[in-house]
């Protein structure tokens, strides 16, 4: 039942976030909310997630790398919209490009070679995120 939970958790946080990202940037919503609530999101994503994950394997090169690469993305995409809701930098935007491709080049992995539905989707949702950062 608990994993049940934080897989359907899991599926909507970047689509809440894209949709609180625009809130906070068109100042409806102050902006520690958005801070606070995406750090904590983001320490979800990288080290709570990949050690609560059931995908034990003997084979960790193939399994667990694509895994951790995949949290790693994800967190530091987080990591980045705190600081675009704050200040807007070239730099970090060349960066979130650079980000949100590698996050594409995981999603189509996992949609061809793992066949992870709900890892894909979460991947989407972090497109529809990043989109929404390079965006505004």
């Amino acid at each position: 039942m608990k994993e049940n939970f934080l897989v359907k958790f899991e599926v909507t946080i970047p689509y809440f976030l894209g949709i609180l990202f625009f809130f906070t940037v068109k100042q409806q919503i102050p902006s520690f909310i958005y801070f606070i609530l995406t750090i904590l999101l983001g320490l979800y994503f990288f080290p709570v997630r990949f050690f609560i994950s059931s995908n034990i394997d003997v084979n960790i090169i193939k399994n667990k790398l694509p895994f951790l690469f995949s949290c790693f993305i994800l967190s530091v995409i987080l990591c980045f919209s705190i600081i675009f809701v704050f200040t807007d930098f070239k730099l970090l935007r060349n960066l979130m490009v650079v980000f949100s491709i590698l996050n594409f080049s995981i999603m189509i992995y996992y949609y061809l070679m793992d066949k992870r539905s709900r890892i894909f989707i979460v991947h989407l949702g972090f497109l529809f995120l990043s989109s929404a950062i390079l965006a505004l």
